[in-house]
């Protein structure tokens, strides 16, 4: 093995080092339904730190970053993927746009995807977020379905103006 390469693994052990001693400030529990859950999902805050380490490291890409933390963090971090991102028309800062939608007491997300999951007959360890991430991705779309007419979609006006009770839930 060659001297860059040997270099090239521990430059990344050492970077996932301090990806998990970002983690490691950030509760298990803390879900983004939490009032505290905009503080944590802050620019300049560990997750955030952890994501640019993350993207900064050579062969991963921001869907693999957002899944990974997604993981580490399933009832705070949305999944974000090319789905996702084109679903909600790609918001520049997906994790404070979807605290705003959660804080939205008239909207009522999360009451509305814990119903949904409800009626699914889901268990309820599973976080809404994740809830929302399913309706997401199993939504009908032009794209994926001709003719359909998408189950949800956030209202492109709202979107654009990042308005918190801009996501809906039609049927």
């Amino acid at each position: 093995m060659g001297a860059l390469s040997l270099r090239a693994r521990c430059d990344w052990r050492a970077r996932w080092d301090r990806v998990a001693h970002h983690l490691a400030q950030v509760p298990r529990e803390v879900a983004i339904t939490d009032a505290d859950a905009a503080v944590h999902l802050g620019e300049d805050r560990p997750l955030w730190r952890a994501w640019d380490l993350l993207v900064a490291q050579r062969g991963i890409e921001w869907v693999t970053a957002a899944k990974l933390l997604a993981r580490k963090r399933p009832a705070l971090v949305p999944v974000y993927d090319r789905v996702v991102r084109c679903a909600f028309s790609h918001p520049p800062r997906l994790w404070a746009w979807l605290v705003g939608h959660f804080a939205d007491a008239e909207s009522d997300l999360a009451g509305r995807l814990a119903r949904a999951r409800s009626e699914a007959g889901v268990d309820d360890r599973v976080s809404v977020l994740r809830v929302l991430d399913v309706v997401v991705w199993m939504r009908p779309t032009p794209d994926t379905t001709p003719g359909a007419a998408p189950a949800w979609r956030p209202s492109r006006a709202d979107v654009r103006h990042r308005r918190p009770g801009a996501l809906t839930m039609q049927g």
